[in-house]
């Protein structure tokens, strides 16, 4: 983004990685309006729930991680699918995670809403993120399945 704008280029910049994130943010911290305009499909923002926020407050604090948490911090599904399995069942080999996958129902994650279907498949609910004045905001909640859209 540095170079795009010392070459004084003007398109509109459509993401889908780490461009409109924390980290970014974080990385151009001297100039954070570098980004301004960016707009990112994705998945993570700390302040899509109580719990992200949380995350982010906490690992702020951390001497040993002085910077924002991106959304690889946020991976819940499966740790809940892997305590599921050991609540119930004493283990967690593959055969009972797959099993408990289908129990995840998780309400409040830095993700949103986490459900498995029949299929084994997370639906999670996209974003649409804009970068503007420095700062990341919500543009729209993206439906990636009927039963979480919230």
């Amino acid at each position: 983004m540095r170079q795009f704008r010392e070459l004084g280029l003007t398109q509109k910049v459509f993401s889908r990685g780490s461009l409109a994130s924390a980290e970014f943010l974080y990385q151009v911290r001297d100039n954070p309006k570098l980004g301004d305009g960016v707009v990112e499909a994705g998945y993570w923002s700390s302040s899509r729930s109580r719990l992200g926020q949380e995350v982010d407050r906490a690992l702020q604090g951390a001497a040993a991680y002085p910077r924002q948490p991106g959304r690889h911090h946020a991976q819940v599904g499966g740790r809940a699918a892997i305590e599921i399995a050991l609540k119930k069942h004493g283990k967690a080999d593959r055969q009972t995670i797959r099993a408990a996958l289908t129990e995840v129902d998780v309400k409040d994650s830095p993700l949103g809403p986490i459900k498995f279907d029949d299929h084994h498949q997370a639906w999670i609910n996209m974003i649409l993120i804009e970068m503007r004045d420095g700062q990341l905001r919500i543009l729209e909640k993206l439906q990636t399945s009927p039963a979480l859209l919230n």
